[in-house]
C-alpha cells in the first residue's frame, strides 16, 4: 500500500500494466484473472483502468490475509 501521498497518481495502474505486458508477452499466459474485495473501489479502478474486465463475484471468498468478504473477479 503506498503513502497517501503517493496515491492517485496512476502508480497502481501503471505496475499492474507492467505486470501484464510481463504475463502476457514474455510468459505467453492467455488469461489472467484476480479477486479483489469490493469495497477496494481504488483497486478495482487502477485494474478496470489497465485493462480487466468484471467476469463475477463471490459471495464469500478468503483471500490470502484470510479475510471473508464479497469480492469481485476480474480478467
Amino acid at each position: 500500500m503506498p503513502a497517501p501521498e503517493a496515491r492517485g497518481h496512476g502508480l497502481g495502474t501503471q505496475a499492474t500494466r507492467l505486470t501484464l505486458d510481463y504475463a502476457f508477452r514474455i510468459t505467453n499466459l492467455r488469461v489472467v484473472w484476480l479477486k479483489v474485495l469490493v469495497p477496494n473501489t481504488a483497486g478495482i479502478r487502477a485494474y478496470e483502468k489497465a485493462g480487466f474486465r468484471p467476469v463475477g463475484h463471490l459471495r464469500e471468498a478468503a483471500t490470502p490475509l484470510n479475510l471473508i468478504g464479497r469480492c469481485q473477479l476480474i480478467a
